[in-house]
């Protein structure tokens, strides 16, 4: 049996479990994070559906740090 792998390098990550209209606290999360280490955030982000169980939803949420170009 195989195992999914998803592979973002170079991001910040937040797991939520919660209603889906928090979901913003994920991001607010990271960003509050960065901004307290002096890390420099792109646009970038991705959001993982995990799972459901009634109004509760799983999601991973990656965003990517800058490059230093």
């Amino acid at each position: 049996m195989t195992e999914p792998v998803i592979r973002i390098k170079n991001c910040l990550y937040s797991h939520f479990v919660g209603p889906e209209d928090k979901m913003k606290f994920a991001y607010d999360k990271i960003n509050l994070y960065g901004f307290e280490n002096d890390i420099k955030l792109s646009d970038e982000s991705y959001s993982v559906f995990v799972g459901q169980q009634d109004d509760t939803i799983t999601v991973d949420v990656f965003v990517e740090k800058k490059s230093d170009d």
